[in-house]
């Protein structure tokens, strides 16, 4: 047998596996949904401390280092881009080059607006996402099992009857067929791709929008009301309602913001349709990117952390990436 055809059939297999556990995986989600649960548990959480100014500065950030660093790389002369793109595609190392600037410069913005966000709101890891806890591991890795197929099979529906799918990295390896460059695309779109995509779309978008929706992050003890002077000395049942504090009053009333049953959908629909429209001009990839992204938003919705997602948004980029590079070095299409 050949190496193509050795391929094939592990990959074949592999696909038939998923595929089941999939249905399984599936089966028991709609049973939970059917009798009136959540697929998931809701973790506990707290609205996270940034307002619309951290979408904004993340979406500074990331446009302005990416810009930055390719005007310094074409003037120093590592890259070279065309003026007319249709007429003129960009060669492979060229792009190998910008997309390791793009990959650089995410890198360096999300770090940045970490520290923004860790100074100005002293954002806690739980608040970034990035507490790790092996059950938000095992439930990125049902999010594989789960999401993968059915993403998988409606882009092949939307290539057979649509558009064919399209990405000016994959057809630049494939008409290449030179390995060299396949390490530094592939760590971008494996690592520093899923990565800054899953915390500026999830945590940063999504978790803003549903703070905003859950009445916004919590006082902190110092900022909450305190009674008033006069009434400091007097006993607490005899002091009036409103010297004091918020938290006595409402013990029993439970704020939108600190009842994680509340935490509302219509983020997950928000990000998605961004995270979406990022990747137009690949085919029908903003559509299954959409519904991938349903489920991601979801899986942050539940645990309020990046790795389930993360794991997942890994898992699909490196099977592609695989399937590339097997596709490249055999020097025939799957």
């Amino acid at each position: 047998m050949s190496p193509l055809e050795i391929f094939s059939a592990v990959f074949g297999l592999f696909v038939l596996a998923m595929i089941a556990a999939s249905l399984i995986a599936w089966s028991i989600a709609l049973r939970r949904i059917w009798q009136g649960g959540d697929i998931l548990p809701l973790e506990n959480r707290t609205p996270v401390g940034w307002g619309v100014d951290g979408v904004i500065v993340a979406l500074g950030l990331v446009v302005l280092l990416a810009n930055a660093a390719s005007f310094v790389a074409q003037r120093a002369g590592w890259l070279e881009l065309p003026k007319d793109p249709q007429q003129t595609p960009i060669s492979l190392s060229d792009m190998s080059t910008l997309l390791s600037i793009e990959g650089g410069s995410r890198i360096v913005a999300c770090g940045l607006l970490i520290v923004w966000l860790v100074a100005l709101y002293r954002s806690s890891s739980i608040d970034l996402g990035f507490a790790l806890r092996w059950s938000h591991m095992a439930t990125g890795l049902l999010g594989v099992i789960a999401l993968l197929p059915p993403i998988y099979l409606l882009q092949a529906i939307l290539t057979a009857w649509w558009v064919e799918y399209e990405h000016p990295v994959l057809e630049l390896l494939q008409k290449s067929g030179d390995p060299i460059y396949l390490l530094p695309m592939a760590v971008v779109a494996v690592i520093v791709a899923p990565l800054t995509e899953e915390f500026l779309f999830r945590v940063v978008l999504q978790g803003w929008l549903e703070s905003k929706a859950m009445g916004g992050p919590q006082p902190t003890d110092s900022q909450l009301p305190q009674p008033a002077a006069a009434e400091q000395g007097t006993p607490q049942w005899q002091q009036s309602e409103a010297a004091i504090p918020s938290t006595v009053l409402t013990a029993a009333d439970t704020t939108a913001a600190e009842d994680p049953r509340r935490v509302p959908y219509w983020p997950i629909l928000v990000s998605s349709l961004f995270f979406a429209l990022a990747h137009l001009g690949h085919g029908p990839a903003p559509v299954t990117l959409f519904f991938l992204a349903l489920g991601l938003g979801y899986l942050y919705r539940q645990t309020h952390s990046i790795w389930p997602s993360l794991i997942v948004h890994f898992s699909l980029n490196a099977i592609t990436m695989i399937v590339a590079a097997v596709s490249m070095v055999v020097g025939e299409g799957l």
